[in-house]
């Protein structure tokens, strides 16, 4: 879907938004987890090899520094589209089980 995938961080500073893009990745602690957002961390797909269509979904893949793979479910919503609730979060992301400790 995208020739490269980087992790973002959305916040503000200095009375502007900002997006710098996370290079380490993210730390995820021992039972804990990673929840992407809108207005937080979030996967930023460049260089797309088609536009994306409202409503679609494609298979990804997650890797970890830690040898654990995680295939995910990504679903495309509209601009202004609500947040997922937690339990659509818990489908497609990071669960405590599957990764005890690690960066994606």
């Amino acid at each position: 879907m995208a020739r490269r995938v980087e992790i973002h961080e959305m916040g503000m500073a200095g009375g502007a938004m900002q997006m710098p893009q996370l290079t380490d990745g993210v730390s995820i602690p021992a039972q804990g987890s990673v929840t992407p957002g809108p207005n937080s961390i979030h996967l930023m797909l460049l260089d797309l090899k088609r536009p994306l269509k409202e409503n679609e979904s494609f298979a990804g893949t997650l890797n970890f520094e830690r040898p654990a793979i995680l295939n995910v479910t990504f679903e495309v919503k509209g601009i202004g589209a609500a947040a997922p609730t937690p339990d659509e979060h818990r489908q497609h992301f990071v669960s405590k089980r599957e990764v005890a400790a690690s960066r994606w």
